[in-house]
């Protein structure tokens, strides 16, 4: 229930800030006119004496000293309020891929953590479905979460977990190089999975200097293109140095390595599936086909869009 409207004081906290996608300048400006022709309509979500969500609204209403109202999330921990605010910002929120795997990721990391401590603690539910605020049903393992997600999501559960992986390394550059980690987070520097795996084993001191590069003195990421270029030179992968003692093996009539095998042989194939496809649909609108059947493939279809979708991300950042 939203309490009466105040102009409260409340802090803010970068575990919250972090989640939130921020807005562009025009939001904001369209946001302020809204506040100032309306008054400040919407609850201001925190916990404890945290803000969690609606920063922007908070900042303008204290700009202009207008009261607002807040809703107390009734949670009991920290993470449990993380993984809301993760599902929250998905949501309700427009943003950039990369944001959107960002959240996927660390909603994922949190609802494991927590189904493996209602596990230790006994109070595991049976029941899969999404957390609520009023009644939380965590799956008693990570692969459950990885299903639930990805069902929800409509994404496979495999990718969730790569998301997974996306969002550990993303906060392991807050560490050390935040600014360098926001820009990533929210989209504006891409760069290959390889290369971001690569960033976090550097030292602290060779990533700051990587940062420097990238963002330049005045704070602005450069083009694509030059990050690519930086990322080659200083971040070079499948570099891997043979020592003197490693056996160099020798294997006869080896054919040529060729690098677009795999794409060329893809490329080739995906012309009979869309033919498959295309002939499928005529069988779907026959009333004779058996829900079981029509239920496995949406699985299939979404899983192939899922695949489709990672590969296609992946192709266009090598472009």
């Amino acid at each position: 229930m939203a309490e009466i409207k105040q102009l409260y004081t409340l802090q803010t906290d970068e575990d919250f800030s972090r989640l939130s996608f921020p807005l562009n300048s025009r939001e904001i400006r369209q946001l302020e006119h809204q506040i100032l022709e309306n008054g400040c309509t919407t609850p201001i979500r925190v916990w404890n004496s945290y803000i969690v969500m609606d920063f922007e609204v908070y900042e303008i209403c204290h700009k202009h000293k207008i009261p607002f109202s807040i809703v107390k999330l009734p949670l009991k921990e920290r993470i449990e309020v993380i993984a809301y605010v993760c599902q929250m910002q998905i949501k309700e929120r427009k943003m950039t891929e990369a944001m959107w795997r960002y959240l996927v990721g660390k909603r994922y990391d949190c609802e494991r953590l927590l189904g493996k401590h209602t596990v230790a603690k006994g109070t595991a539910s049976k029941k899969r479905g999404r957390p609520s605020l009023n009644n939380f049903h965590y799956d008693s393992s990570k692969v459950g979460t990885r299903q639930r997600l990805g069902e929800e999501y409509h994404i496979s559960e495999t990718t969730v977990f790569k998301y997974g992986f996306f969002m550990q390394r993303i906060d392991e550059l807050y560490k050390y190089v935040p600014e360098l980690a926001t820009h990533i987070q929210i989209g504006k520097i891409r760069m290959s999975q390889e290369h971001l795996a690569e960033l976090v084993k550097m030292t602290p001191q060779k990533l700051k200097e990587l940062s420097g590069l990238i963002l330049g003195a005045d704070g602005k990421c450069k083009s694509y293109t030059m990050v690519r270029e930086i990322l080659d030179e200083y971040v070079p992968l499948n570099t891997v140095a043979k020592t003197d003692n490693e056996p160099q093996l020798q294997i006869k009539n080896t054919p040529d390595y060729d690098p677009d095998l795999e794409i060329s042989s893809l490329a080739l194939t995906i012309p009979s599936w869309i033919r498959v496809i295309n002939r499928t649909q005529k069988a779907v609108h026959n009333q004779d086909t058996s829900t079981e059947k029509r239920n496995t493939l949406i699985g299939q279809l979404l899983n192939l869009q899922s695949a489709v979708n990672d590969l296609l991300s992946i192709v266009k950042e090598m472009l």
